[in-house]
């Protein structure tokens, strides 16, 4: 490891101020405090809060959600934003840590097959690597799972979901319908489907839908954090 990555995993990616705890950890004191975790009930399809009306009456293509943390603003969203825009690659692997840590059983439980979330190859070129592998390459080292590179690919580009407004985010679902092509590889299978945040569900819709054309058995999301929107 570089000593800027050194140096830069001494701070806290949720302040950038205080450096993090010397017996480990990705986050100062402070700022683990103000983690949010999901509620404990909540739908077992989506991760939204119950009741959730919208899986109801029209239940998703995937078979589960988890996520460690809600995402909102602080720490984690913080954190996530430095990973993905401010050029720190060298945080996929404590946030992964972090995962494991926070979910436990109920991650080494799921799917053994692990397909990241991929990236159109042009945001890929401007952003220099694409979060979502570089998660699961580090997931796939600290729990024993197979990562499944070439299983999922995004064939066009798509508009961002984080940061707008709900409304904005369902507009642009129609354009994810040919967004992804899964390898015949997925036939028979379980996923694992790796993101970074999960607002709306729509490209995760889209992505299960593709693994789930290909003959995929089950597609489970896991992602870092969940936007909740029913509360």
């Amino acid at each position: 490891m570089k000593w800027r990555e050194l140096w830069m995993l001494r701070l806290c990616p949720g302040c950038h101020e205080n450096e993090t705890p010397t017996e480990g950890g990705l986050f100062c004191t402070p700022c683990h405090a103000l983690l949010r975790t999901p509620p404990p009930t909540h739908c077992p399809l989506c991760m939204q809060p119950l009741p959730c009306s919208s899986c109801i009456t029209s239940p998703p293509t995937f078979d589960s959600v988890h996520a460690a943390f809600v995402y909102e603003e602080g720490p984690m969203a913080f954190a996530i934003q430095r990973f993905k825009y401010k050029n720190q690659p060298e945080l996929a692997a404590p946030l992964a840590q972090l995962w494991l840590s926070q979910l436990g059983p109920a991650l080494l439980a799921l799917p053994h097959n692990i397909v990241p979330l991929p990236l159109y190859r042009q945001r890929y070129v401007q952003r220099g690597f694409d979060q979502t592998v570089l998660l699961s390459k580090a997931l796939s080292k600290c729990t024993r799972k197979k990562l499944r590179l070439h299983w999922l690919k995004r064939t066009q580009a798509t508009p961002k979901q984080v940061g707008h407004g709900q409304n904005i985010r369902q507009h642009n679902t129609a354009s994810l319908e040919k967004a992804f092509a899964a390898s015949p590889q997925v036939c028979n299978q379980d996923v694992l489907l790796v993101d970074d945040v999960l607002t709306t569900g729509s490209t995760a819709e889209a992505a299960a839908r593709a693994l789930k054309k290909a003959g995929a058995r089950s597609v489970h999301i896991l992602c870092l954090s969940r936007t909740v929107f029913g509360e």
